[in-house]
């Protein structure tokens, strides 16, 4: 869903690899998938996950944690795209620390995730409404990183 949103995205190039299809998740995973990643260079990586607190974040299928800590492996930026009905949920894995994310994207505010222990700079947090599908910012990063290039 991400790779359609993004796709019409004056300069932004979308790249989607092979794997097994998991219908729940709507995403290609397996071992095909990881290596297909590994061979990758990506700018900026945007997931999701089922849950996140002090500890990181946290999802419950074992096969989609590996192949996103293989994209978290070959990503510039790794930003998190989560509601604050998230906040303080742990999933049966845990994916990734915080030190390895370098912006989180949700609609929960400052004192939600103080209160759910995640102690994130404001420059590494960006703050939306639910429902708000304006993918602007992520092509300003894009536009960012190319200037820094």
């Amino acid at each position: 869903a991400v790779a359609v949103k993004l796709s019409p995205v004056e300069g932004i190039e979308v790249h989607v690899v092979g794997g097994r299809l998991l219908p729940r998740q709507a995403g290609l995973f397996g071992d095909e998938t990881c290596r297909a990643v590994a061979g990758r260079h990506i700018d900026l990586a945007i997931m999701g996950c089922e849950g996140l607190d002090a500890r990181g974040t946290w999802n419950s299928q074992k096969d989609v944690v590996r192949v996103q800590r293989a994209v978290i492996a070959v990503a510039d930026k790794r930003c998190f795209a989560l509601d604050a009905s998230k906040l303080g949920k742990r999933a049966p894995v845990h994916l990734c620390p915080w030190e390895e994310v370098e912006l989180l994207v949700t609609d929960a505010s400052a004192a939600q995730l103080r209160s759910a222990g995640i102690d994130l700079t404001p420059d590494r947090v960006r703050h939306v409404k639910v429902g708000n599908e304006d993918i602007s910012y992520a092509n300003e990063v894009v536009s960012r990183r190319r200037k820094h290039s």
